[in-house]
């Protein structure tokens, strides 16, 4: 939870608030840290100038501010001041003292049952507000929920809307975080209550399990896919929470429990002294940190304060001529009681203690873009590799959950999740993030990253992090982003609840160039790629539709026996698929002629990786083990290469530097095979015991290798 320093253009006040730091920059505006006359610490968002002079924003504004203030429960972070005439529209929400769900859960494990009673009462009860003010939260997850000494707070309605007619409650509109939306909105289906009540039971299994109850490690579009089709995993749910967790998770909405049976429920056996100690201890850092912060000295350019891990101060960041470390000595301690007596006092039953007077944040205003100028990046390692393995250029420990794909362009390392961040290739070093712009597909082009979050199309400059637009469906609702290049990007769509189908939007403005109908229904994700002057994606039908970029005319559509969210190549010249009930494929981009295809095992108890191409050769990893090269062009086989071990992961491999790198599922790592001899030629493991999918892409001179949160830049030798 990095604060940082007010840059030379910020004001020193917004309405009635002194602003003491830069909390982020988002699409909408910057956000503030900021103070009253009588102590209370606050949040301020400060709409940008341009969006200021447009009238249809000023009344969405408005609108958003007036549902916002219907919302009074005890357990979301209020809005406590407004003015949507100004000449700068602003909005101040409390600014709540403690660290997101998830990022307790990543330092200090998961919370014992009685925590995690006393969490899901409050978040039942927390719903019942959102609800009561006619709302629909949409994107209840663990980074939307904050943990303070008082009791926990859910936050960010940046894409909840009313009840009673957005568009966002429209059929085919899928927005939201895949692990954590229901079937319904998965499906892009009206939601209502009831979805969110899914959500919270896939929070509660995050908080016992420290995992989500629909985790894979085989990308967000098969995730989407279990949370509409598979039962949950609730291994490791206590006893006394897995009936609650199950009917909270029933796929039939009308079948769920209300949030008051919710909590009622969990009211039983909740907590007094409710946050494990560590947990506690780093709230009473981070708010001695907050609480002590001084007026920023004008021209003067301090390091940015961060949240010290389980209250561990660091020293050297100066605020305002104080020495951070001093102000965690100061007031560490005394913080420490308050947010300990504030635990012990605050239970479901009573209400809040006497830290419930306590300053307190909202997650719109912790979201946002931070600017190159002022942004702090965490020091890429220098940890050595196993034996024989190259040791790493450099490694990235990304804030949340990372579930696209990284992306290489430009020399900027893109990687999209929680969050979207832009990493310096040679360095590692942070360049950009937005912060809480949940994505889960990246797309580059025209000097620009897009991507699609809470709803809305976004781009990006792809230097400076700037907001270049933001397309906010009216007729035309994009639903998945499909790809870009310099001419376009593209993206299944809907207008209306009935008709689905294909938009293009210019690049330089996002405004919409072409809309053509589909002739299926809204998937709930699917595998694209971009080729010359065309468009491909797989649909829940098996089939392969390939689209013109200039109109979005349908050019072909093949059976190829597609699994959805399997991801396909192109080299320009032939599109390349592996699907389980066909094996592996080349098909003729001008016209989806297939022009060879090699079975899967006879057995039937193996499958295609999906494939790589590189140098007329393609590359994919059959039964788990076994690594075979073709021709491109004529499917002809050159060598095949067994692994030492299996748990082969269904996403492609890389190739660099003559290096064909085969991802794995876990903690085999990553395999390097000559691509010139297919033998192995090493080896790369980290030591985590993390199950995750390890995802790869290539700048042409170094590999990324993406595990879970982490990033590491890999030589090929």
């Amino acid at each position: 939870m990095p604060i940082q320093p007010l840059a030379a253009g910020d004001p020193a006040e917004v309405g009635p608030y002194r602003l003491l730091g830069v909390l982020g920059a988002g699409g909408m505006g910057r956000v503030f840290l900021a103070r009253s006359a009588g102590g209370r610490t606050v949040a301020v968002k400060l709409v940008r100038s341009e969006l200021a002079d447009d009238a249809e924003f000023r009344a969405r504004f408005a609108g958003e501010v007036e549902a916002a203030r219907r919302v009074d429960g005890a357990h979301t972070a209020a809005v406590v001041d407004a003015d949507p005439d100004a000449a700068q529209p602003w909005l101040a929400t409390a600014y709540v003292l403690g660290p997101s769900l998830s990022e307790a859960v990543r330092r200090h494990g998961p919370l014992p049952e009685a925590s995690v009673r006393t969490l899901g009462a409050a978040l039942a009860r927390a719903l019942v507000a959102v609800h009561r003010a006619g709302l629909v939260h949409r994107d209840l997850k663990p980074s939307n929920v904050l943990l303070a000494g008082d009791g926990p707070r859910v936050v960010d309605f940046g894409i909840a809307r009313a009840v009673d007619g957005d568009r966002l409650t429209r059929t085919g509109v899928v927005v939201g975080t895949p692990g954590f939306m229901s079937p319904e909105q998965a499906n892009g289906q009206v939601v209502g209550p009831a979805s969110d009540v899914f959500s919270l039971g896939s929070v509660l299994v995050f908080a016992a399990t420290g995992r989500g109850p629909f985790d894979t490690d085989s990308g967000p579009a098969v995730q989407l896919y279990k949370v509409v089709h598979a039962r949950p995993d609730l291994a490791g749910v206590p006893d006394g929470l897995r009936s609650i967790v199950e009917h909270c998770l029933l796929k039939d909405p009308e079948q769920r429990p209300t949030t008051v049976e919710l909590r009622e429920r969990l009211s039983a056996g909740a907590a007094v002294d409710w946050l494990p100690a560590p947990v506690a201890t780093a709230i009473a850092a981070h708010a001695a940190a907050v609480l002590e912060l001084e007026t920023p000295v004008r021209g003067h350019r301090p390091a940015a304060v961060d949240v010290p891990a389980a209250g561990v101060a660091t020293e050297g960041a100066q605020w305002g001529g104080r020495s951070r470390r001093a102000v965690l000595l100061g007031g560490a301690a005394a913080l420490a009681a308050v947010a300990a007596g504030g635990a012990a006092a605050w239970r479901l039953g009573g209400g809040t203690g006497s830290a419930a007077s306590g300053p307190s944040s909202s997650g719109p205003a912790a979201s946002g873009a931070a600017s190159p100028e002022g942004a702090v990046s965490r020091p890429p390692s220098q940890s050595p590799g196993p034996d024989g393995a190259p040791k790493p250029i450099w490694t990235y420990d990304a804030i949340g959950a990372l579930n696209a794909r990284p992306l290489v362009t430009g020399g900027t390392v893109l990687l999209g999740g929680d969050s979207v961040f832009a990493l310096d290739g040679a360095t590692g070093k942070e360049r950009w993030w937005v912060r809480d712009a949940s994505t889960y597909q990246l797309a580059a082009a025209h000097g620009t990253v897009f991507f699609a979050f809470a709803g809305d199309l976004a781009g990006y400059d792809l230097k400076s992090g700037a907001q270049r637009w933001r397309y906010t469906a009216t007729a035309t609702s994009p639903t998945q982003l499909l790809g870009a290049d310099e001419h376009g990007v593209y993206a299944l769509a809907d207008r209306g609840a009935n008709l689905h189908g294909v938009a293009g939007f210019s690049p330089e403005t996002g405004a919409v160039s072409w809309f053509s109908e589909r002739r299926t229904a809204p998937n709930p994700g699917v595998s694209s790629l971009t080729a010359p002057d065309h468009v491909l994606y797989g649909d829940d039908k098996g089939n392969l539709v390939c689209r013109s970029t200039a109109d979005g005319r349908e050019v072909w559509s093949v059976s190829t026996g597609a699994s959805l969210g399997y991801p396909m190549f192109c080299d320009g010249e032939r599109v390349y698929c592996a699907y389980r009930q066909r094996g592996l494929q080349a098909l003729q981009l001008a016209d989806g002629k297939r022009l060879w295809s090699v079975e899967p095992p006879a057995d039937g108890q193996g499958a295609y990786t999906p494939p790589t191409v590189a140098d007329g050769v393609v590359y994919a990893t059959v039964a788990d083990t076994e690594v075979h090269a073709f021709r491109a062009n004529s499917g002809e086989k050159l060598w095949s290469c067994g692994l030492p071990e299996g748990t082969v992961a269904l996403v492609p491999a890389q190739v660099v530097a003559r290096t064909l790198v085969v991802p794995t599922g876990g903690t085999t790592g990553l395999y390097a095979i000559d691509t010139g001899t297919g033998r192995i030629r090493w080896n790369f493991r980290t030591g985590s015991d993390s199950s995750h999918d390890w995802q790869l892409t290539t700048d042409g001179e170094r590999l990324i290798a993406q595990h879970g949160a982490t990033v590491y830049a890999l030589p090929p030798a």
